[in-house]
């Protein structure tokens, strides 16, 4: 960002529509990563559950 004021009320309001753009685009990526976060955070889990159970199905199979 710029640390040079806009001069007049048209730099102003130009200046504020692609701030406002800029943060709109950055609120779209962040809502697009949390819900790839979210999905990764799922399929972990989900994979340590799987896992799990497959390994108690594995150990009641040995110990017959």
């Amino acid at each position: 960002m710029s640390s040079t004021l806009p001069a007049d009320q048209h730099e102003y309001e130009a200046q504020m529509r692609r701030l406002e753009e800029d943060a709109e685009s950055a609120r779209q990526a962040y809502i697009r990563a949390k819900t790839n976060y979210d999905r990764l955070c799922d399929d972990m889990r989900d994979l340590r559950i799987a896992w799990r159970d497959q390994q108690k199905a594995a150990n009641r199979t040995t110990e017959k």
